[in-house]
């Protein structure tokens, strides 16, 4: 302590927000370069760049896209930065609410969240190998891996934890009473397009890739996709951040995120010709959210049932169109 001038002790005055964020630095600084979580920022860095890379690519040059490191380099960042996650943020509680931007303009992120995003970026990861045409032909002769990817994946989910949007819809204290409507109609908004990708966007291309249905347009469309599940899954952590540290406000993390939605949209709009021919693999997704949402172990054991008359089908032993023995 420094001695004023009339003898007393000077007492230290708080720095304004602004001027203490000017004197820690840029914010760009401050996000990616703290020593502080550095791994886990320095990851963040690496993903970003390469979404960026990918998206101008899959814009510009889609042929160069397709030869591009991208297609591993990206999911398998995005698997280590949730990794890196979870060994950073062990002091957050461990509740089975999501926290996410959608939930309320007061949530944080749990542990079991951020634990259980890691499955999700296991689930993409998978699946741009899937459609990846360096790696397809390996992972469709190897069967325990194709057949866990692309109709069992769920069967594993347990070793993760689960997060419940009821849970996030029960706590008022997670929102303000200003933003409560607004939180509880976006939490609903992103359980319905929960369930709508995990059964077309997972399974339905999936499958369509299992049959051997894929086109290079079709190719191209479910690239497009693979973008905005990136965006969706990992991104949209970034997005939680960037309100946390109060970049920006609730609500417009929220559109930020939901946002991804309306490219969604326009991707299965291009697609619906695709659907429409393969009918009888959109039928057997719209079947399963039926299943899934009356019973898990029900939908388990439709799962089973599905992966078998698929490889009965991809064998040339029943039509599936009309399930006739050939």
């Amino acid at each position: 302590p420094h001695e004023a001038s009339n003898g007393t002790q000077s007492q230290s005055v708080p720095l304004p927000a602004k001027v203490k964020k000017a004197k820690e630095g840029h914010w760009f600084t401050r996000l990616f370069f703290r020593r502080k979580f550095g791994v886990h920022r320095i990851c963040g860095l690496t993903f970003l760049v390469q979404f960026v890379w990918a998206c101008a690519l899959y814009v510009l040059d889609y042929e160069a896209f397709k030869r591009s490191h991208l297609l591993w380099s990206l999911p398998l960042t995005g698997v280590i930065q949730s990794v890196t996650a979870i060994y950073t943020f062990t002091f957050l509680n461990k509740s089975d609410e999501p926290g996410f931007v959608a939930m309320g303009d007061k949530a944080v992120l749990s542990y079991n969240f951020i634990k259980e995003n890691s499955f999700f970026e296991g689930l993409l990861g998978f699946q741009w190998l899937y459609y990846s045409d360096m790696f397809f032909p390996l992972m469709s002769n190897f069967l325990p891996v194709e057949a866990l990817g692309v109709f069992l994946p769920y069967f594993i989910r347990p070793l993760w934890p689960t997060t419940r949007f009821r849970t996030a819809l029960a706590n008022n204290k997670n929102k303000t009473d200003a933003n409560r409507n607004w939180f509880i109609f976006s939490t609903y908004v992103v359980k319905v397009f929960y369930l709508f990708a995990k059964h077309y966007i997972g399974f339905f291309l999936n499958y369509l890739r299992f049959m051997g249905r894929v086109s290079p347009s079709t190719q191209h469309l479910v690239h497009g996709i693979l973008l905005t599940s990136c965006y969706a899954t990992t991104i949209a952590i970034f997005l939680h951040t960037l309100k946390f540290k109060g970049y920006i406000g609730a609500r417009t993390a929220t559109l930020a995120y939901e946002g991804s939605y309306v490219f969604v949209a326009y991707f299965y709009y291009c697609l619906l010709g695709v659907i429409a021919t393969n009918w009888d693999l959109a039928l057997i997704c719209a079947v399963a959210i039926v299943v899934n949402v009356a019973s898990l172990r029900g939908w388990h054991a439709y799962q089973i049932a599905v992966m078998a008359l698929l490889y009965y089908a991809k064998a040339g032993m029943i039509d599936l169109k009309t399930l006739t023995l050939a």
